[in-house]
């Protein structure tokens, strides 16, 4: 537990909401130092109710917390920050998980050198089943650091990388879930086409990858070597395989994941 610290979180969209819960549901903060802004009371007010936090106005917020999670949309962040740069001060840490936000842009709001650190968590901390990869900004430091692990630990896995690799990450494990709801889908309707129910087709799917990636997860092996496991030679996993690979599935998958890459470089750019 971050003992004595308050965490405020400024935004409470899915995101903000999901990183609330996991704080208090994990005991990283009791309930009473952890404070809430946002614009809207009607997302607000339900939160502040489920968790017993405190809610307050931003301008309020800001001077009592040693944490302040930025969870509001890129083209309102500099609207947020600069009219405020004076309720901040070098003592605290900021956490921005706006998408494409470099850690630049956020430090160059404040004539002060307070510590940013740059987050991308993925739609899965919703079930505190997330994956963060977090870079830290000039002026931010190792104990920056742990403090981020530990609060985005609350809600799923976390990795420390260096900034220039944060478009690999969106690519990656944030726009990841897309993918797997994309290949549940297929192995749904595949299913459906080869004669089952809808449903069950639907049901098998899911559990199916569900069922792999606890497997995975669990294991000491890499995926390359579990797949191996249960391919028997001239079996239908084999013959699955082999049709994939024939179609260049591999090159299709990578090319997807470089435009989302590209895509989030351009977007950082913009």
């Amino acid at each position: 537990m971050l003992r004595g610290k308050k965490i405020g979180i400024i935004g409470t969209g899915n995101m903000g909401r999901a990183l609330a819960r996991g704080l208090v549901q994990a005991n990283v903060i009791p309930a009473d130092h952890l404070l809430l802004a946002d614009r809207k009371a009607e997302r607000l007010t339900p939160l502040v109710r489920e968790l017993e936090a405190q809610a307050f106005g931003v301008d309020t917020l800001i001077p009592q917390c040693d944490v302040i999670i930025l969870a509001v949309k890129p083209q309102d962040m500099e609207d947020l920050l600069k009219p405020r740069q004076h309720l901040f001060h070098k003592e605290q840490l900021l956490v921005s998980i706006a998408a494409g936000l470099k850690t630049d842009r956020l430090e160059a709001c404040f004539d002060e050198d307070i510590p940013v650190v740059r987050v991308m968590p993925n739609l899965p901390v919703l079930v505190r089943a997330g994956a963060s990869a977090y870079c830290l900004g000039q002026y931010a430091s190792w104990p920056h650091g742990v403090v981020t692990s530990l609060l985005f630990s609350a809600v799923g896995l976390v990795v420390e990388v260096d900034e220039t690799q944060m478009d690999a990450v969106t690519a990656l494990s944030g726009t990841g879930p897309a993918y797997v709801f994309l290949l549940a889908e297929v192995m749904s309707a595949a299913g459906a086409k080869e004669g089952l129910p809808d449903e069950v087709s639907g049901y098998l799917a899911v559990q199916t990858i569900l069922g792999a990636a606890q497997m995975m997860s669990d294991s000491d092996k890499s995926p390359a070597e579990l797949r191996a496991q249960v391919t028997s030679p001239g079996g239908t996993t084999a013959a699955a395989i082999a049709s994939l690979e024939s179609q260049n599935f591999r090159d299709i998958f990578y090319n997807g994941v470089h435009a989302a890459r590209s895509r989030s470089a351009e977007l950082s750019q913009e």
